[in-house]
């Protein structure tokens, strides 16, 4: 029984010990290292506060590297950074990419359905079976 609770313990540590915190959530924006929101906050924004990049610069901004998410159908959302790692979601594939070096670190599949005839798209694992939500 020890071992079962010391090994339950030591997986709640590992769990939290990778996802952002709730402060870390409100202050989005703040911190221009990790974009965990939907418009860099909840006060949505969608621009970053940086001001490296100006009128007289901007010309100069070259990409430093590329991805292909290899997706015909768009993405569904903007991408979430968080300690140096990319995550975005398309309709085929979930992708966590090295933002330093644009390496892929690992990607899994997207399971989607089509919820009739609105077209939108839900995720299989989230959805009822016959909800047409």
């Amino acid at each position: 029984m020890k071992k079962i609770l010391a090994a339950l313990m030591l997986c709640a540590a590992c769990e939290t010990a990778f996802a952002q915190t709730a402060k870390e959530l409100l202050a989005d924006g703040k911190n221009t290292e990790n974009v965990t929101t939907f418009g860099m906050g909840y006060d949505l924004k969608m621009y970053s506060p940086l001001k490296q990049i100006n009128k007289s610069n901007v010309k100069r901004l070259v990409p430093v590297w590329a991805f292909s998410l290899a997706n015909d159908m768009g993405e569904l959302s903007q991408p979430t950074i968080y300690d140096g790692v990319m995550y975005v979601v398309n309709g085929n594939w979930t992708f966590a990419i090295d933002v330093a070096t644009g390496r892929q670190i690992w990607r899994t599949p997207v399971k989607l359905r089509s919820s009739g005839a609105t077209g939108r798209y839900r995720r299989r694992d989230h959805a009822r079976a016959g909800d047409d939500l």
